[in-house]
């Protein structure tokens, strides 16, 4: 019974002792001391100041934080970083020695915000690091100040970075999902989803970014754009991320609707699927020459319509279906800056009917210059009521005819240079070239009238000139001859 009795009594004990370790413990980790010297501690270790709530113990191995921020300094990318809810999960051997060996950390909610352009007062640049004094909180298990801490694995379950956009609007690269990882001195990342969301371009869905960051130097290794449900962009390149660092990309896209890349103005005028096998992006953080989007491109199926040199050059040709201008092909270059988008060396043919060509230029108001050349088969200038058009020149190549005009205005507003007044058309339209006619067969050619043909004259009723027994008609005899004639003269 005593046996019993002193065995139950060692059980209480030893439930009392883990149950009241565990209350100290967690007395310990969630006070103020272990707060302030964890977070001196982290400030020292990243060199930047580090804040944080107070911590909490969540089961044998676990602690979290409602929120961590940092301060960027003086020469950092990066002016702010915020994470709501942080998640830890230690080793066994960190909860009993001076390192922190963390396996899991998990940042529910994050906020970067980057600011190449911000300016500090010289005071403040040589601030340094705040010290905070070690808290006396106590020290048994875990330490509040760890002479090391490592993550072997991280995940971020909703991630936003943010920047200003050339006109000051924010520009994100948000609602980030991955992990990451501490290689041999870089920080492994991978991104499964998020949304790319900036002033100049519609947002694209992130699919995909692999990436690998030693210092400040960040190695994209290889992303993709959802640019449409069917189309995507493949990237890779390199930034330094620093105020003063760059940002250069390389890659290729997928046809996709050429409206979903154009202001809506013109997403009624100009259809297609655009592409290109290689692209390039060069940026600046802070200074230098403006971001630049630029390479060969391709765009299938292009039809034009709905701009009036369209109903000018149909009505000149006399062919009505060149109001809705096709293309199987049309190739060229492109430039895009926040300013404005360049295209040159467009050209493109209907095979055997029409060509394309020409250089445009479209400022970010909307404002469109250029010029355009319109090559037709010299075949079709020939037989056309009025004659040959005099505004046509010989084309580049034999057996085509050439007219080359420029352009200027806006998708509500586009004027051109070529000589001759708006059609009909055009002008009840209010300005508008309506839906291109349907094709008129040519009218059938007259029947041929029927001509009748007289009717015989009816044969005199006149007596046989001479009565002839014989009953032929013809007078056989002298006195015959002469009773016909005294009958005819009534004797």
């Amino acid at each position: 019974m005593l046996i019993v009795m002193t065995a139950l009594l060692l059980c209480v004990v030893g439930v009392a002792g883990f149950f009241g370790y565990r209350w100290l413990m967690r007395f310990r980790l969630e006070g103020n001391g272990f707060q302030v010297n964890v977070g001196r501690r982290l400030s020292e270790i990243v060199n930047r100041q580090v804040t944080l709530a107070r911590f909490r113990q969540g089961p044998v191995r676990d602690l979290s934080n409602t929120e961590l921020s940092v301060d960027g300094r003086f020469g950092d990318l990066m002016q702010t970083t915020k994470f709501n809810d942080v998640h830890l999960i230690l080793s066994p051997a960190s909860w009993m020695g001076g390192d922190w060996d963390i396996t899991t950390l998990r940042l529910r909610q994050g906020v970067v915000q980057l600011n190449p352009g911000r300016t500090v007062d010289a005071g403040v640049r040589s601030q340094p690091v705040q010290r905070l004094p070690e808290s006396g909180e106590g020290g048994f298990g875990i330490s509040s100040s760890p002479s090391s801490i490592t993550v072997e694995t991280g995940i971020f379950d909703d991630l936003t970075l943010k920047w200003p956009g050339p006109l000051g609007k924010p520009e994100t690269l948000g609602n980030l999902n991955g992990s990451f990882r501490f290689g041999t001195g870089a920080l492994e990342t991978e991104i499964k989803e998020g949304v790319l969301d900036t002033e100049a371009w519609p947002p694209f869905a992130v699919k995909w970014i692999k990436s690998r960051l030693v210092g400040t130097d960040l190695e994209i290794i290889e992303a993709r754009l959802g640019l449409s449900e069917s189309s995507q962009a493949r990237l890779r390149g390199r930034a330094t991320l620093v105020p003063d660092g760059s940002l250069s990309l390389q890659g290729d896209m997928d046809p996709v609707q050429v409206k979903d890349l154009i202001p809506a103005g013109w997403g009624q005028r100009v259809l297609g699927l655009f592409s290109t096998p290689a692209f390039s992006w060069e940026s600046s953080f802070k200074s230098g020459a403006p971001a630049e989007l630029k390479g060969p491109f391709l765009i299938q199926g292009l039809a034009l319509r709905n701009m009036p040199f369209l109903d000018k050059f149909a009505a000149l040709v006399q062919v009505a279906d060149y109001q809705l201008l096709e293309f199987p092909e049309v190739r060229g270059n492109f430039s895009w800056t926040p300013e404005r988008t360049v295209i040159t060396d467009l050209k493109g043919e209907r095979p055997g009917m029409v060509r394309i060509a020409g250089n445009v230029e479209v400022s970010a108001s909307g404002l469109v210059t250029g010029t355009i050349r319109l090559e037709v088969s010299s075949l079709q200038l020939v037989g056309l009521r009025g004659g040959r058009p005099a505004h046509f020149v010989p084309g580049g190549e034999e057996g085509w005819s050439a007219i080359e005009f420029q352009l200027n205005g806006t998708s509500q507003m586009l004027t051109d240079t070529i000589p001759m007044q708006a059609p009909a058309m055009m002008k009840q339209s209010g300005g508008q070239v309506p839906p291109p006619p349907a094709v008129q067969a040519p009218p059938p050619p007259p029947e041929p009238q029927k001509v009748e043909t007289p009717a015989p004259d009816r044969p005199l009723n006149v007596p046989s000139l001479v009565p002839s027994s014989s009953g032929t008609g013809v007078p056989t005899s002298k006195e015959d001859a002469e009773s016909l004639f005294n009958d005819l003269i009534g004797k």
